[in-house]
């Protein structure tokens, strides 16, 4: 039997827009990337992360608040990459919700023995969402844009709105362009227009936008790339060096990743 073209993208997406999809992933690769996120070396990604930290404390610095006690949701939070930095800052409480349930075993078993940590299995698309807490703040990271329709995002929203007490914050990571672009088959960077249109119409007020790093999520070193990944943290230092000096990636590239900070400010 052939395999054709059309075939393997149609796999592919379902690989990164099926619950069955995420769970053979999840279970077949350990440390596994989100999609959409450039691969590094593995040296690269550990500084990527602790980049995308330093980007959550400039997300959490324009709220005007700070994480202390305050109660978290993961939204899309997959095995929980993200808990450590939520308890080193002080959360009282996060959840982590996911629709693989591969995924949330992983957290469960890495967290089994943290009363402030637990999961929810969650679609961001399903309507009904039983939330056992009301939360401070909602994080939706590398995630927003596998929705594969408008509607879907909007049900996100409305559920983000549902899960926030009066006044929390959502926190969504994209590109948001000027057009939507339709990157590929399951991927897809909504306009900021239709963010913050959705948002308002949903009871949230924005309050700005973050940007995640400068070097990170493209090739910029071309053939010393590796090198320059894998001289310690050589790659992490360059690029807060470009941000203190206020350098960005070109505007729209997929690279020019960014956090909207929404605020819900009335009730539905």
């Amino acid at each position: 039997m052939t395999t054709t073209s059309q075939d393997k993208n149609t796999s592919k997406a379902a690989a990164y827009t099926t619950r069955e999809g995420w769970d053979q992933r999840y279970t077949q690769h350990s440390g596994m990337k989100a999609a959409g996120t450039f691969v590094h070396t593995d040296n690269g990604n550990r500084q990527f992360y602790r980049t995308k930290c330093d980007a959550l404390d400039r997300v959490i610095k324009a709220t005007g608040t700070t994480l202390q006690h305050k109660v978290v949701l993961d939204a899309a939070g997959g095995t929980g990459r993200y808990v450590p930095y939520f308890l080193k800052r002080g959360v009282d409480h996060i959840t982590v919700a996911d629709f693989s349930r591969k995924a949330l075993e992983a957290a469960q078993q890495e967290y089994a023995d943290n009363p402030r940590v637990d999961t929810m299995f969650s679609d961001l698309k399903d309507a009904q969402q039983p939330w056992q807490r009301s939360y401070d703040f909602a994080f939706v990271m590398e995630a927003i844009f596998l929705l594969p329709a408008e509607a879907n995002l909007e049900q996100a929203i409305v559920n983000m709105y549902n899960a926030l007490n009066l006044g929390g914050f959502l926190v969504l990571s994209d590109v948001f362009p000027t057009e939507t672009l339709h990157q590929n088959e399951y991927i897809v960077r909504r306009s900021r227009d239709t963010f913050e249109r959705i948002l308002a119409e949903r009871g949230f007020g924005v309050v700005g936008y973050v940007r995640q790093s400068f070097l990170f999520e493209r090739q910029v070193f071309r053939r010393f790339q590796p090198y320059i990944e894998n001289t310690g943290s050589l790659f992490y230092w360059l690029n807060r060096t470009a941000m203190h000096m206020r350098m960005r990636p070109p505007q729209d590239s997929l690279s020019d990743v960014k956090y909207l900070i929404a605020r819900k400010v009335a009730r539905a």
